[in-house]
């Protein structure tokens, strides 16, 4: 794996090729379109996106630098393969870090930033209700990284990015009939974590963020 990379906010990314390059292929992975352990193509991706080898080829080092690529011979890329073993470690880290940025996110979070999770949550109860799967989990990782974010924890944020992002494409090798995941059920816990926060109850906050974490290990492992 590769080293972490800064999150960015996504209402706030620039618009240059290479960054909307970087936006689209990293969607791609992170949907199932580009499957883990698929070869990367340069030139069928360059023609994909409408776009040049350079800004491709950078948008292909950054993903590579995040961990979502990794090196395979002849130079090529590929879409990474999380193995058990790292989705363990994977787990442990995102678990330790999303409850200290919960508990810091009660002490420090302001309104601002309570509103920006309340709209999220609104939006997830939408995709929900409309069976978009992957927006949905694209908005509860939005809301995961964004407590650190609000609370100036950018550390954390940038480590929480990239662990979500092996998870997610370790749930992409889940069954889909799988009925052990409920996104309505995961956003009612959402809500109650988002409260605890806002009334300042650091220990229930993170106790509820601790439980609510264990339903993807439930899922996961």
């Amino acid at each position: 794996m590769r080293g972490f990379s800064p999150w960015a906010d996504p209402s706030a990314r620039r618009a240059s090729v290479g960054v909307r390059a970087y936006d689209e292929i990293r969607r791609m992975i992170l949907h199932g379109e580009l499957a883990p352990g698929s070869l990367i193509g340069e030139e069928q991706l360059a023609g994909e996106l409408g776009i040049s080898r350079t800004p491709l080829r950078e948008a292909l080092h950054a993903l590579l630098h995040e961990g979502l690529l990794r090196e395979a011979p002849r130079r090529q890329l590929v879409v990474t393969t999380v193995t058990q073993d790292r989705l363990s470690e994977v787990l442990d880290l995102r678990d330790a870090l999303e409850q200290l940025a919960t508990r810091h996110a009660a002490t420090t979070l302001d309104l601002e930033g309570i509103d920006r999770l309340r709209l999220n949550l609104i939006q997830q109860r939408r995709a929900a209700h409309a069976g978009q799967t992957d927006r949905y989990l694209d908005l509860d990782d939005e809301f995961h990284i964004r407590i650190a974010a609000d609370s100036s924890l950018g550390l954390t944020t940038a480590f929480l990015a990239q662990l979500r992002s092996y998870i997610r494409l370790a749930l992409l090798g889940v069954d889909p009939e799988d009925k052990t995941w409920d996104p309505l059920a995961a956003t009612d816990q959402h809500d109650a974590i988002l409260d605890a926060i806002e009334n300042r109850e650091f220990e229930a906050a993170e106790a509820l963020m601790a439980a609510h974490l264990a339903n993807t290990r439930r899922i996961l492992e």
